[in-house]
């Protein structure tokens, strides 16, 4: 398996994906980083079981295949990618990554992975378009104050507003309404504010949400028809 990619733009995509890497996972496939190199482009991936991470990025690519990288070693080998090409080498169970006069190999995990791609690749049947995402998350963060702690926080869509809250108990209750570009039926959904900033912070401005059921993953992705960034939530019952 060998890869040409720019360093900037490699560097960039493992980032945001290591962003889905939990601290600490006694399964070490979680702790991974899956690239797939196929027809030129690069597909990375992360996952673990509470959100998930796929990007892709043009590549020149010599041999198809895929692998399961350490995440994080791979993140602090990127970081310090100087710029220009970076090369990927990967055999025998071994990664090479070449660029400029610097050289780096390590070890691959095991290739046995979650089946990502049916759990990133999915239809939604409802959407709503955060405007200003950095609104709503500070919106998330000052309801989540009032809650207890690990209480999920309850989104609930209706058109032109997005009610955020979340306790209810003995604790208190927090309350907030932002804008959102939502035309469907009244939604509510509910999920762990640390996934949902987590989500957020993947977004400059602009993200899209989309929506099936409220036991269902939520899909937040760039504006655009065909988004190379798409970052996965799991949702949490409400009693």
């Amino acid at each position: 398996m060998k890869i040409t990619i720019n360093a900037g733009a490699f560097a960039e995509a493992v980032a945001w994906t290591a962003h889905a890497l939990p601290r600490s996972s006694p399964h070490p496939v979680l702790n991974g980083i899956r690239l797939e190199a196929v027809d030129g482009e690069l597909a990375l991936a992360a996952f673990d079981y509470d959100t998930s991470r796929r990007c892709t990025v043009p590549a020149d690519v010599a041999d198809d295949g895929l692998v399961l990288l350490p995440g994080r070693v791979l993140a602090e080998v990127a970081k310090a990618l100087p710029a220009g090409d970076v090369y990927l080498h990967i055999t025998d169970g071994m990664v090479a990554v070449s660029a400029a006069d610097r050289r780096t190999t390590f070890r691959l995990l095991d290739p046995e992975y979650p089946k990502w791609r049916k759990l990133l690749d999915f239809e939604c049947e409802k959407w709503a378009t955060l405007d200003n995402v950095a609104e709503l998350a500070a919106a998330i963060r000052r309801v989540a104050l009032v809650a207890e702690r690990a209480t999920p926080v309850r989104l609930r869509f209706a058109p032109r507003e997005l009610t955020v809250s979340a306790g209810g108990g003995e604790v208190g209750r927090g309350q907030e309404v932002v804008d959102v570009d939502y035309d469907g039926e009244p939604f509510e959904i509910a999920a762990m504010p640390a996934y949902l900033l987590n989500a957020f912070a993947a977004f400059s401005s602009r993200a899209r949400v989309g929506m099936n059921d409220p036991h269902r993953p939520m899909l937040f992705v760039p504006p655009g028809v065909d988004p190379e960034l798409r970052y996965l939530v799991m949702p949490i019952r409400q009693s």
